[in-house]
């Protein structure tokens, strides 16, 4: 957000807007706003003054609202109104699209800065040194392909000058202000195409604050981008396993994780490459890195909070006829020391409430095999029968 500075201890009394802390350069003709109240400044001939306060609920547009913008090179700063009720709580999902000519994004909330971004192609895409995140900058992402557009044919360097563009709820319209941008290396994270759909997450915990500020950056001429900001809301959980690789095939799915879909291949669930996994419903804190087993059998692997791997067909599953003719399920192998034929206990698990009941039940092995999905959790390894009152009630 661009610095101003006023003639009073509040905008409600003051007269004035200016540009300069010595107040002798008054500020572009327009509304100006302290998120309670909106004051308009006119010139009467070089002399500035700010028309009486206007109640302001909300200056920002409404979150769940897509917008698209395409021009010359400047800073196009939007403010997302995102709610203040109880129920506007939980995950604000970005969507930003640069297409291929480079652009940067940085998103604030609540005086934290966030720029991390999955692409559904490419994955991590974010500021850093030397893989530590730097976080108080706008990532740039777009094409290395289209560069050519930038000054001399690299985005990195220093851009004087730049118009800033400011949402008005129909469209974006010259602010009067211009900024100077630095893009350093660490900021560059274009990839060999266009990377989509990117994904950012910014957690919003509590009731207010209300709003959320991007500035989407267009350094180099013929930029053409879209952004989507969500409303916020509470990421579903997935019960999930954890471990390392030799271990993750016997883990219990004892936790809960919290699954944002990047992937085009991904739906609510479904955990796929490029995919987001916290570790709670508002997105505030990523999972720790490595294995993590899905409900359905598969493995994957998370690093930086993002998917780096899946596998389908890593564990061993046993498949069960239940004793009392409640039909086949099949679970991991957990223990690797079953064969055909016996008695085992499982648990079965409640896939659309993400959860196991605590009812143990008895099945007669009929396969072992890999690459089949799951729908229940190995109790123990110890043969029992199906007659057996006492371990399969």
């Amino acid at each position: 957000m661009a610095n101003f500075y006023i003639d009073g201890t509040t905008l409600q009394n003051s007269t004035a807007v200016y540009t300069d802390a010595a107040l002798s350069n008054c500020a572009p003709a327009a509304f100006y706003s302290d998120g309670s109240i909106s004051r308009e400044q006119v010139f009467a001939g070089s002399t500035c003054q700010l028309l009486p306060p206007q109640v302001c609920p909300s200056c920002a547009t409404p979150c769940g609202t897509s917008i698209s913008a395409s021009g010359g090179t400047g800073v196009y700063r939007l403010d997302i109104d995102l709610g203040g009720t109880e129920t506007d709580t939980g995950a604000i999902i970005i969507k930003f699209n640069p297409q291929a000519v480079p652009d940067g994004v940085i998103a604030t909330y609540n005086g934290t800065t966030y720029n991390k971004l999955s692409s559904p192609q490419f994955g991590y895409l974010q500021a850093n040194n030397a893989g530590t995140p730097v976080t108080t900058v706008a990532t740039y992402i777009g094409s290395t392909g289209s560069q050519g557009n930038c000054q001399a044919g690299s985005i990195e360097g220093t851009y004087t000058n730049l118009t800033v563009f400011t949402y008005s709820g129909s469209g974006f319209v010259n602010s009067g202000l211009q900024e100077t941008v630095v893009i350093n290396a660490n900021q560059n994270q274009l990839t060999s195409g266009a990377p989509g759909n990117c994904v950012m997450v910014v957690p919003k915990p509590n009731v207010s604050p209300t709003t959320i500020s991007i500035d989407a950056i267009g350094p180099c001429g013929g930029t053409a981008w879209s952004i989507d900001v969500q409303c916020p809301v509470k990421i579903p959980r997935l019960l999930a396993g954890n471990g390392n690789l030799d271990t993750i095939c016997s883990a219990v799915l004892d936790q809960y994780v919290y699954h944002v879909p990047v992937n085009s291949s991904s739906t609510q669930g479904n955990v796929n490459i490029h995919d987001y996994i916290f570790a709670d419903a508002d997105g505030s804190a990523s999972v720790a890195d490595g294995w993590y087993l899905h409900p359905t059998g598969y493995i994957y692997e998370v690093t930086f909070g993002i998917v780096v791997a899946r596998t389908n067909d890593a564990c061993d599953v046993i498949t069960v006829n239940d004793c009392k003719g409640g039909g086949l399920w099949s679970f991991n192998d957990r223990f690797g020391t079953n064969t055909v034929g016996e008695v085992i206990k499982y648990k079965r698990i409640d896939l659309v409430q993400q959860e196991i009941p605590s009812t143990t039940y008895c099945g007669t092995i009929t396969s072992i095999a890999t690459g089949v999905a799951t729908n229940a959790q190995q109790e123990g390894f110890i043969a029992r029968d199906c007659d057996d009152t006492t371990h399969c009630p």
